[in-house]
């Protein structure tokens, strides 16, 4: 799937670098959100919260990852994933 991701970022950045048109993505891990215990079953739910190291993530925090890449901060970076994931290794 991050393969896929990267070749995708990759394809639509092309034609635009000459235009100074950034092309960035977020890949998070396990993010709490309402929706989570409304679809998981209990045992699910139980073992998906710890399986990241710093167990499931807030949208608070991944939402700094797009306004890092909205900001002036983030204008160096072009064909770049953020992995807010809580530890978990990238290519597993």
């Amino acid at each position: 799937m991050l393969m896929g991701t990267n070749l995708l970022l990759f394809w639509l950045l092309l034609p635009d670098i000459a235009h100074c048109i950034r092309v960035n993505a977020v890949a998070p891990g396990p993010i709490w959100t309402p929706l989570i215990p409304a679809t998981f079953p209990k045992m699910t739910l139980a073992k998906w919260q710890t399986s990241a190291p710093l167990g499931a993530g807030q949208p608070s925090e991944v939402a700094t990852c797009f306004v890092f890449l909205a900001s002036e901060d983030g204008s160096y970076y072009t064909g770049q994933v953020l992995h807010p994931n809580g530890g978990m290794p990238v290519n597993s």
